[in-house]
């Protein structure tokens, strides 16, 4: 008999759940509306951290003088921060992708909900 898991949402709990049925030989459908792998992770947690490390390399350079090294000022691109979070997403992203498809994992993109105890629609 074949043990088959529909399991709503790709966060964390989500992403751990779907991998670890799918190692033990159940058909798992993984169904995600927004982004796998956790949209507070990968659109808040990711982005805040990209954003206090491009901070913490402004002050190293503006602290260098102080060390005996001669820069020319730093200034803060925006568009390229905006960019370079967006790369990190999307490949984390994939990542987590990625990972559930060699395990065998279906990704559905929408929503689902409980009609009762063995259906989702």
């Amino acid at each position: 008999m074949s043990l088959r898991f529909v399991i709503v949402g790709a966060g964390p709990a989500g992403t751990q759940a779907a991998t670890t049925a799918a190692r033990l030989g159940a058909d798992v459908t993984l169904i995600e509306r927004d982004i796998v792998g956790g949209a507070a992770h990968l659109l808040d947690c990711v982005p805040s951290k990209s954003m206090i490390a491009t901070a913490e390399a402004l002050d190293d350079v503006a602290t260098a003088a102080g060390m005996g090294l001669q820069v020319a000022p730093a200034r803060l691109d925006l568009d390229a921060l905006r960019a370079r979070i967006e790369s990190i997403v999307a490949r984390l992203e994939q990542q987590s992708r990625d990972l559930l498809g060699s395990q065998g994992v279906d990704i559905v993109r929408g929503t689902g909900r409980l009609v009762d105890p063995h259906t989702v629609v």
